[in-house]
């Protein structure tokens, strides 16, 4: 039996071999938290490996600690399941990598945006599995990210069969991970990005964490213009979804003091994934002839900070 198909099994508690791809916030946060269960590799560039080639990595704060994984920049053969821990601009590189390897084990995607639909559907349309991730990490050195706060991680799949999404839930939850599944996986890309495309840019333009958005009636107010937008660009989408603002502020409420991974991005001088985000609503709002002024121009401000530095 392939190691893929340990998840085609009724699943009881045990040990999985997890590949992890990327070792930024999200990447490493995810490897501390398995590896209290499961046997991880973190696997990274070369570029990289000397800061992490001790495999301890750290997660700051009262809740937090350190963990052992292994450290790669190839695929371990044992591996039945993997992250791609990624930003959505570096995924087709993680792909290349995925396709270098023989195998069927399921992959998990937790961009941000929409554009990795079309790149999972057309690369990996029976091992696909989307991702949405809120707990809070950011981070402060390869091996080290400071934790935001308790979040949920929520499955969903194109093609794989609900019991088998069931049993990777659990190799999740068996970490301590609070764990949903959304049977509808397009609608639940969307869901996320609508709630990015509300907090994610104006936290960069401004600079601030995501609970100050609340503080300005007039912030709270473009972000119900953001979401209304992203709902009618989706409806359009054949994607039915509603509810979006009442969701940005619940998410601005329990993740007040964290800062998004975009802020954290324009504050590193690194290349941000709003192309994913507002421009791409915004891209295909325009081909509905949907009125899409917030997310463009969120877009674009975005984008000119980015021009600044990069």
């Amino acid at each position: 039996m392939h190691v893929g198909k340990i998840f085609h099994l009724p699943y009881e508690s045990r040990m999985v071999n997890i590949s992890i791809i990327g070792s930024g916030a999200l990447g490493t946060f995810l490897a501390w938290k398995l590896a209290k269960k499961h046997e991880v590799t973190l696997i990274c560039r070369e570029s990289q490996l000397a800061h992490l080639s001790s495999g301890r990595i750290h997660v700051l704060g009262e809740r937090g600690g350190f963990a052992q994984v292994n450290v790669a920049t190839t695929i371990p053969k044992a591996t039945q399941l993997c992250i791609l821990a990624v930003k959505s601009f570096d995924l087709k590189g993680a792909i290349s990598l995925i396709q270098t390897f023989p195998g069927d084990f399921p992959l998990i995607f937790p961009q941000n945006g929409l554009r990795h639909l079309k790149i999972v559907k057309e690369n990996f349309p029976n091992r696909g599995v989307f991702a949405s991730v809120t707990y809070g990490a950011s981070l402060v050195e390869p091996g080290s990210v400071t934790f935001g706060g308790e979040g949920v991680l929520e499955l969903s799949s194109p093609k794989l069969d609900l019991k088998v999404v069931d049993n990777i839930s659990r190799a999740f939850l068996d970490s301590n991970m609070n764990v949903k599944i959304n049977k509808n996986p397009v609608q639940s890309v969307w869901k996320k990005a609508g709630v990015n495309c509300c907090i994610n840019p104006l936290t960069a333009i401004l600079e601030c964490k995501n609970g100050d958005l609340l503080r300005s009636s007039h912030v709270v107010g473009i972000m119900r213009r953001i979401s209304f937008e992203v709902e009618e660009v989706a409806k359009k989408e054949n994607v039915p979804l509603e509810g979006i603002f009442n969701k940005t502020i619940e998410v601005c409420r329990k993740t007040g003091r964290n800062r998004s991974s975009m802020l954290q991005d324009i504050l590193s001088k690194r290349k941000t994934e709003v192309r994913s985000l507002n421009v791409e609503v915004s891209r295909i709002g325009k081909e509905h002839g949907i009125d899409v002024l917030q997310n463009d121009l969120l877009g674009k401000l975005v984008l000119a900070k980015e021009k600044s530095y990069l």
